[in-house]
């Protein structure tokens, strides 16, 4: 006010002062969350974007541990409602949907490509209790990570067999080499 009272145009000067002070630490922040400003029209564009997109990273970095919307925003330095809304407009998903079906995805992959326990896979995909994942699991898969595991490699005995059967009926014996997944056809040897 005193400033105001000596100077007429003091206020404007005090007005323009604190903008360009607001643009400063905006531009500080940005940089130092990643998120320099190339342009106001595109960065306003993009922030959303970017914002799903550190959410996703985040979640696929850290699914193993416990995490709650609080965690995500706190990491991100953001509102939970908010980054939730963004996230939801970028994947389709809530990132709590996003993260259970990480989870689940990670678990099925080790459930066909591991001999690990499924008590070892539930606390490897970030469940504390077998009891809580098998419960989701079935849920979103379907059927127990058991039999899941067990219908796997049903279809792949199956699969291995029609393979071989083709492969006959093509005048080709499969032989498989132990050390790798790779199958090899050789053609029967003929006499003359």
């Amino acid at each position: 006010r005193n400033l105001s009272e000596e100077e007429p145009d003091a206020a404007a000067f005090c007005n323009s002062l604190m903008h360009a002070l607001l643009r400063k630490v905006l531009t500080v922040v940005r940089e130092n969350t990643g998120t320099a400003e190339e342009g106001t029209a595109s960065s306003e564009i993009d922030e959303p974007n970017i914002l799903g997109h550190r959410v996703k990273q985040f979640i696929d970095q850290n699914y193993t541990q416990p995490i709650t919307l609080q965690t995500i925003a706190e990491a991100l330095h953001t509102s939970p409602y908010y980054m939730s809304h963004v996230f939801k407009e970028m994947s389709g998903y809530s990132p709590i949907q996003y993260l259970l079906r990480r989870r689940i995805g990670e678990a099925q992959t080790l459930l066909i490509t591991t001999d690990y326990s499924i008590t070892e896979i539930a606390g490897m995909v970030g469940y504390d209790t077998q009891s809580y994942f098998n419960m989701q699991f079935t849920k979103h898969v379907g059927m127990p990570p058991k039999k899941f595991r067990q219908n796997y490699i049903v279809a792949e005995k199956e699969k291995k067999y029609a393979d071989q059967k083709a492969a006959q009926q093509k005048g080709f014996r499969m032989t498989e080499i132990r050390e790798s997944s790779y199958r090899i056809y050789v053609s029967k040897p003929t006499c003359i």
